[in-house]
């Protein structure tokens, strides 16, 4: 396995990839609160969610899940917890890749997010100054 890969899925294992809910727990945020920033589903960013919930990354998992569903017999039965259990166990470098792939897809949709409001922010401020402007004849 890779380092990098590795790496990821050491820090997904301990819980402390950088997701809302270790990221919130250094800030001092209650555990309800650390909600994923990627998806509007208003749940906590926690493993489970990155990995197999969030909707912010369907098109990742479906690629995975086929690929998950060829080598793992019984894949589609298992809960969440028996998948992380059997990719642990039987197929870490998978995982690894698979987790990797998804970390950086969300610092890019973060930094996409970053801009987007950025944009919201310029927009509104050029349209208030706009309106002062042509109100104050």
């Amino acid at each position: 396995m890779r380092f990098i890969h590795h790496a990821i899925q050491t820090q997904y294992c301990y819980g402390i990839l950088p997701l809302e809910l270790e990221i919130g727990r250094y800030k001092g945020v209650d555990r309800e609160n650390r909600l994923c920033t990627l998806c509007n589903e208003g749940v906590v960013e926690d493993q489970i969610h990155f990995a197999f919930k969030c909707s912010s990354y369907d098109h990742f998992r479906l690629e995975f899940y086929n690929i998950c569903n060829d080598r793992i017999a019984g894949w589609d039965n298992m809960t969440d917890l028996d998948r992380i259990a059997v990719l642990f166990g039987n197929q870490p470098r998978l995982f690894g890749k698979y987790v990797k792939k998804m970390f950086s897809a969300q610092k890019k949709l973060i930094i996409q997010v970053m801009i987007w409001m950025q944009c919201c922010f310029f927009h509104s401020t050029i349209k208030m100054l706009f309106s002062t402007f042509f109100t104050n004849e």
